[in-house]
């Protein structure tokens, strides 16, 4: 198995994926979809499956895309959200449960900056530095203190300060300009990193993190049944602080004055990302 190269894009300068799906972001704003179609996913205004990409239907002026379980979100320069697809939980933000086949507003977002998609909910930074959440909200991932899923955007509660955020399948992350990382929603894992296994219905701060400057959440990323020293996915968070650096087999991170030895049980490279350092298949 090696990769390949998808065919007919070129220009592009962002990706994100869906569950069974890609979504490609081409430097004229427009963005690109492929593969599997049964929920709208790819916003091409049709079901059927792709084998190459297509143009998601009206969208221009696209800054970033990510992607939801089986839905996708684009943010505009304008500061406006769009989302298409599966709607079951009201992920798409549109005060409907109702699947979408192209693009329709999240309704009430402007001055939005960054988008992070929950699996099945979304996330929205805004500039003033305050959080937006919507969707299934069964484990507390919107962190609106409530476990009540949302057809609209509500605020993440008593989050300010926030300059990055990233969404896992149940729960939502957020980095603050000081340096500190804030976590919400299931926690059955400890995937809050608040020292409990305890849901959190509003963000609470993860233990013995400072100096942190960006951070990112994995999916499918190791299998190490969730022994001491193992990274288990898709429960468990990485921050990346003051070093990152990977040997024969494992793992060191360092961020302020935590540090882990985590195992790596599959092969795993170390690249820059805009100015920070991430971790990949």
């Amino acid at each position: 198995l090696t990769p390949v190269q998808v065919s007919g894009l070129s220009g592009v300068v962002s990706v994100a994926g869906e569950r069974f799906s890609g979504l490609a972001l081409k430097s004229d704003g427009t963005v690109w979809a492929w593969g599997y179609n049964p929920d709208d996913e790819l916003g091409d205004g049709t079901t059927t499956d792709r084998l190459t990409p297509v143009q998601v239907s009206g969208l221009s002026g696209v800054v970033s895309v990510a992607g939801e379980a089986y839905s996708g979100l684009a943010l505009k320069s304008d500061g406006t959200v769009w989302a298409w697809g599966a709607n079951d939980n009201g992920q798409l933000g549109d005060g409907t449960a109702t699947e979408r086949l192209t693009p329709v507003q999240v309704s009430g977002l402007i001055g939005v900056i960054s988008v992070a998609g929950e699996g099945f909910s979304g996330l929205a930074l805004k500039s003033d530095g305050t959080v937006w959440a919507w969707g299934n909200n069964q484990h507390g991932q919107l962190g609106d203190g409530t476990t009540t899923s949302r057809l609209t955007p509500v605020q993440v509660t008593g989050l300010s300060g926030v300059i990055s955020l990233a969404g896992e399948i149940y729960s939502g992350l957020a980095l603050k300009s000081d340096g500190t990382v804030w976590a919400w929603g299931d926690n059955t894992f400890g995937g809050a990193g608040d020292g409990t296994t305890t849901i959190r219905l509003t963000p609470g701060q993860v233990s013995g993190l400072s100096g942190v400057a960006a951070f990112d959440v994995w999916v499918d990323f190791s299998y190490g049944g969730g022994e001491a020293g193992t990274f288990n996915a898709p429960y468990d968070s990485l921050a990346v602080g003051a070093s990152l650096i990977a040997t024969n087999g494992t793992l060191h991170m360092k961020a302020g004055t935590s540090s882990e030895t985590l195992t790596i049980t599959k092969p795993m490279k170390i690249e820059p990302c805009g100015g920070a350092a991430t971790v990949g298949r």
